[in-house]
């Protein structure tokens, strides 16, 4: 009898997982959406309002509650909240390194533009990481192979797994940066490199490749570290749903993708810009789009324990 109440409990709290995963996703969207109708009428009207209270600043700030939400319903809070601080540190330290001693992205510095700071990293930068590494990350699970991590039975198999997954996950946060920093750079500018640089040269003097290697790097230590806070926490049951496992992420990939594009598409007026954006995330969206779709209309096998609904 006892077995039988805790087992109905267990599938009650999956299922209720299940439908916080759709809630999660449309809330996502419609957040996003309406961060982009208030950038489009404060250009519009000519407003200007405090860069804590910006349409960007609170995109940041929304899409991280929304990480730490989809966090909870797949992993438990627990799990979720050790993973969202480690990320953090990961971004405050390799931004640190930068900032202070030249390292990692090249040397560079934060102008006032977002707000307090500490040993010249502001504190929104890191949160701002975790949108880079989080749906990154999930989104780079997603195209590998689903069978592959059943099939990894031997260390150097799994060690092969995890340095495929860190590196596709750091080239997707990196093809985020492809269009962020022309753009903020540009406009804003939210930072400032010391170095010029034959890319990007309209763009204060250019932008140095190395910053495009510290953004791999920085996002493969990251999600190897997120891969083995999974791995090695127990969590409860893992809900499977096609909400959760691409359509969270996507969206909070899109959404951080949408302020600069519009903010190119207002301010900047960039052709270079486009073509950066078309290459970098939005190759990346289409590649996740026709795998998902691809399985939607059965060209190949699905995950049988993946929810659709």
């Amino acid at each position: 009898m006892t077995n039988s109440i805790s087992n109905n409990h267990s599938f009650g709290t999956y299922i209720w997982k299940k439908d916080a995963g759709k809630l999660l996703f449309w809330v996502t969207c419609g957040f996003v959406i309406l961060c982009q109708v208030i950038y489009r009428i404060l250009t519009v009207t000519g407003l200007n309002v405090p860069a804590f209270i910006s349409p960007d600043y609170i995109n940041t700030v929304g899409c991280a509650v929304f990480v730490i939400w989809h966090g909870t319903i797949t992993k438990g809070w627990k799990r979720s909240l050790v993973a969202f601080i480690t990320l953090y540190l990961v971004g405050f330290i390799m931004e640190g390194l930068g900032v202070n001693f030249g390292l990692i992205f090249g040397p560079y510095h934060y102008v006032d533009l977002y707000g307090p700071r500490v040993f010249g990293v502001p504190f929104i930068v890191p949160i701002a990481w975790e949108l880079f590494m989080y749906p990154a990350f999930y989104l780079a699970s997603f195209l590998i192979p689903s069978g592959t991590k059943t099939k990894l039975e031997k260390w150097w198999q799994k060690g092969i797994y995890v340095i495929l997954l860190a590196t596709v996950s750091g080239i997707i946060c990196t093809c985020y940066d492809l269009i962020t920093d022309p753009v903020v750079c540009g406009t804003g500018p939210g930072w400032i490199w010391h170095l010029s640089s034959d890319y990007m040269t309209f763009i204060h003097g250019g932008i140095p490749l190395v910053n495009y290697t510290g953004w791999i790097l920085t996002g493969f230590i990251g999600s190897a570290l997120y891969y083995f806070i999974l791995e090695s926490t127990p969590g409860d049951r893992h809900v499977k749903s096609n909400f959760l496992i691409v359509g969270v992420p996507l969206v909070i990939y899109i959404g951080i993708l949408s302020m600069p594009v519009t903010m190119n598409i207002v301010v900047f007026h960039s052709q270079a810009i486009w073509l950066e954006t078309i290459m970098g995330m939005g190759f990346v969206i289409l590649l996740v789009l026709g795998k998902y779709f691809s399985q939607k209309f059965g060209f190949f096998d699905v995950d049988p324990t993946i929810s659709h609904s």
